[in-house]
């Protein structure tokens, strides 16, 4: 009789667990496709405080001559990708926020208790995910993206509008060269361009 073993292991645990940059790059894609090539998403890999890996998110913006904003900066461990925390503005303290999480930290050093869980740290890919998806949405990086994409349209209709500097005027006045006269003249205006040979007379 064979025996079934249950498996003890937590749901969190899975097959399709993804990581920092996949979860960043597949943002990147998406805002390339939803903005038609206005905006692109540009992952870059750095080193952070500690020996920490940082991966650095920015628009990029071709029709501004590749004009880059940062939207967030994504730090892990070498070896263990989560936790993971991510610097955003949505994230940072500011104000009376800033001055409550003061005093939590001192509450916490000052008792020995185990300190709250910090609001941009990501345990999971999943909780990574609520976080970036956290970032996309803010109202900083919505209004972000709005002008840049809105000045990106303006430089490329101003490019639109530009006249190369090879291309002639169509109603400048043919020489008499270009039209088969003898040197030094020129068409009377209004003239039709092409100049017929005289007729030959029969002796």
């Amino acid at each position: 009789m064979t025996l079934s073993i249950n498996s003890l292991w937590p749901s969190q645990i899975r097959a399709n667990i993804q990581s920092p940059f996949a979860i960043l790059q597949g943002q990147a894609d998406a805002l390339s496709k939803q903005t038609g090539g206005l905006l692109l998403g540009k992952i870059t890999r750095g080193k952070g405080n500690e020996g920490k890996v940082s991966l650095l998110f920015d628009i990029v913006v071709p029709a501004l001559g590749d004009y880059q904003h940062r939207v967030m900066i994504v730090a892990h461990g070498t070896e263990m990708v989560y936790p993971a925390s991510v610097d955003a503005e949505t994230f940072r303290p500011s104000g009376l926020q800033s001055f409550r999480t003061f005093l939590e930290t001192q509450e916490s050093f000052l008792t020995g208790a185990e300190g709250k869980k910090p609001a941009n740290r990501a345990d999971s890919d999943q909780e990574l995910t609520e976080m970036v998806a956290k970032v996309l949405q803010s109202p900083y990086v919505v209004s972000a993206a709005q002008s840049l994409i809105a000045r990106a349209n303006d430089a490329l209709a101003a490019k639109e509008r530009e006249i190369p500097s090879n291309v002639e005027a169509c109603d400048s006045p043919a020489s008499g060269k270009d039209a088969g006269l003898p040197e030094g003249e020129t068409l009377p205006p209004n003239s039709a361009e092409e100049v017929l040979p005289p007729e030959r007379t029969s002796n």
